[in-house]
This record gives C-alpha cells, sequence and structure tokens, in this order.
C-alpha cells in the first residue's frame, strides 16, 4: 500500500547553458514598467543598492559555471545574486524570498527584470543552484567593490572628504 502523502519523484539530473546578454549594464530605472501604472521611487534601498553592485564585473565568472553549450539557459547572474541579497538582508526562507519576489516591484527590479510580472522568476529550488555558483569569495569580492562605491559617494557628498577606507572580508592578508 503506498502512502498517498509520500509520492518519490526520480531525481533528474538537468544540464544548464548560460547565455550572457548583450548589454549586461545597470537597467536604467525610468523603463521599468509597473502594469498598474506610477513609477518606482529612485530613492528607495533596493533601487539604490542596485546601483552600487557593479554586475557586469562579475558575469564572466558567474558565466564560467556554465561550460556547457547545450540545455536549460540559466538565470542571470544579477537575478541569482539579487535574490541571495534580498534573502539574506530579509531573512527569509527559500519559498518565501520567491513569493516576496513575485509581490515586489522593487525586488524584481533588482533582480533585473524589465517589468513588473505576477509570477515568480524561478523556483525556491534555484536557489541550491545559486548558492553553489557564487562563492563565499566572490560575494566577498562584491561586498568590498559595493562598500568602496558607497565611500566614494559619500565622500562626493560631504565636500571632498578622503573615501579611502576599506571593507575587509578577513581573507588572509587582511590585518
Amino acid at each position: 500500500m503506498t502512502n498517498p502523502c509520500f509520492h518519490a519523484k526520480p531525481l533528474h539530473l538537468e544540464l544548464y547553458v548560460y547565455q550572457e546578454k548583450e548589454n549586461t549594464g545597470q537597467l536604467e530605472f525610468v523603463p521599468f514598467y509597473l502594469k498598474f501604472g506610477g513609477e518606482l521611487n529612485p530613492r528607495n534601498r533596493w533601487v539604490r543598492l542596485s546601483r552600487l553592485i557593479p554586475w557586469e564585473e562579475f558575469e564572466s565568472d558567474y558565466a564560467e559555471h556554465f561550460p556547457s553549450k547545450t540545455g536549460n539557459p540559466a538565470k542571470p547572474f544579477r537575478m541569482a545574486l539579487g535574490a541571495l541579497l534580498i534573502k539574506e538582508m530579509k531573512n527569509l526562507t527559500d519559498e518565501e524570498l520567491v513569493e516576496d519576489i513575485r509581490e515586489n516591484p522593487y525586488y524584481q527590479y533588482l533582480l533585473g527584470l524589465e517589468s513588473y510580472q505576477d509570477e515568480a522568476p524561478f523556483e525556491a529550488s534555484s536557489l541550491v543552484h545559486f548558492r553553489k555558483r557564487i562563492s563565499k569569495d566572490m560575494l566577498c569580492e562584491i561586498n568590498e567593490k559595493i562598500v568602496k562605491r558607497m565611500m566614494e559617494i559619500e565622500s562626493k557628498d560631504s565636500d571632498g572628504q578622503d573615501g579611502n577606507a576599506s571593507a575587509s572580508c578577513g581573507r588572509d592578508g587582511d590585518a
């Protein structure tokens, strides 16, 4: 007799191929389309964060995880990193994250979507793959670059103060 509450699915291994977009640069703020009208607030923390992250600098490192030229297209680096950032900053489970992304246009903007969509851009199980492909070293390097950009902006805003502070992830060689 089989248990109707438990149904084991066969394990399927899938190949993924990574296809870089022609323009991996930052999405401009203006073209993000909201189906229900209105505009995103450029001062929103997720919009500001999206401008601080050097997406294009890490795109090729991420693409190296996809040596195959066949298989299902993988999600873009911006979507993978953006999802992991939101998850950590909001302390969400994988399932909660996917649902929150579906509901929040600011999260969708951070992930690089061109317009609001009322469906999740990926399943919760995709986060396992995102975490495998974005190493702790890469996250540390991204964090350092974000902090550096923040310091540069703050130094410009505070009338020329020196912005030579640095972020450290505690790697070997850091004081």
